[in-house]
């Protein structure tokens, strides 16, 4: 996988400076002289990704070799251009052509880089002497299954651009919400994170669309995985729960032992391209609260004194009235 290790091309060059100042006419030292090339952390980025451990983990300083170029890094923004073309045709069926796109690209990655992984854990297999089937086997299995995910998404925007409204239909919201936790299981154990569950026993039907309400849920639960695993707290937990409520809502609501958000910033989380991640968009709390505002329902937040960050999704169990 990796460790400390000194780079003989270091070696090589301190041996050079030596040589070039005695060829320059410096006087030879009286004792041999010390190599000044350090321990240096580098990682094979190949088994990195074989083993799905996140670089942003190794230590501090780290040299990552043999980097793996993915599917996504060579072809992500043909992806983006194509669903950006497609969303400027359908601004009408859309919010905007930006949260699409990053919407898109933000769910597609996963599975194209597990299949891309997978694909080259297999190759290798393949090439020994004696391949391990059931290792193999488990590759490929790995593969179909990300690979329909992958579809899911694509049929999931498709969805959503081909039609205008929310057509609601009875949906079990404790179901819903068990099949979301299969997505997020591998995301939530390459950051070491624990998820409970704890559903409410008899919890009345909701209406809605069952891919966006799964999409909400989606977003809340990768938010929460991240401000866990970022949190600080030694055993970063991740909680989820159905209930009812004031009728006529139920409620799923979320909860990540992490840091929390910052008082000055929880009137503004809902609000398009706000954001406190590094790296993110701003776009996927913004969607969500659109989405379950168009079902009759609400999409709250506030902070544990204990810690960490509550989002409560609040349901409607009214049937919607015929248009």
């Amino acid at each position: 996988m990796g460790g400390s290790i000194v780079d003989f091309e270091d070696i090589g060059r301190d041996a050079g400076t030596v040589a070039s100042r005695l060829i320059r006419g410096a006087t030879p030292p009286p004792t041999p002289v010390p190599s000044y090339a350090t321990s240096v952390p580098r990682f094979d980025g190949r088994q990195l990704a074989r083993w799905h451990l996140d670089q942003r983990r190794l230590p501090e300083n780290s040299q990552v070799i043999f980097h793996e170029t993915t599917y996504w890094e060579k072809y992500g923004w043909y992806v983006v251009s194509a669903v950006g073309l497609i969303g400027a045709q359908a601004l009408d069926r859309v919010a905007s052509m930006g949260q699409l796109a990053t919407s898109l690209a933000h769910e597609v990655n996963q599975p194209l880089t597990a299949i891309l992984t997978n694909a080259q854990v297999a190759k290798r297999l393949l090439a020994g002497a004696r391949p391990e089937l059931e290792e193999l086997r488990s590759c490929l299995n790995d593969i179909v299954r990300d690979d329909k995910r992958a579809s899911e998404v694509i049929r999931r925007m498709r969805h959503l651009l081909t039609r205008a409204d929310v057509v609601s239909s009875p949906l079990a919201l404790n179901d819903v919400a068990a099949n979301t936790l299969g997505l997020v299981a591998s995301e939530a154990l390459l950051h070491a994170v624990k998820i409970e569950f704890f559903p409410e026993a008899a919890l009345p039907v909701v209406y809605g669309d069952t891919v966006r309400i799964q999409q909400v849920i989606l977003n809340l639960l990768i938010n929460a995985i991240a401000a866990a695993a970022n949190g600080g707290d030694p055993r970063p937990t991740v909680t989820m729960w159905t209930s009812t409520v004031t009728a006529p809502f139920v409620e799923l609501g979320v909860h990540d032992s992490g840091k929390g958000i910052t008082e000055g910033d929880l009137d503004r989380i809902f609000e398009p391209f706000f954001t406190t991640k590094p790296d993110g968009l701003g776009m996927g709390l913004a969607i969500s609260r659109t989405i379950i505002e168009a079902h009759r329902g609400d999409l709250l937040v506030e902070n544990d004194p204990a810690g960490g960050a509550i989002f409560r999704v609040r349901l409607c169990t009214d049937r919607p009235e015929a248009n």
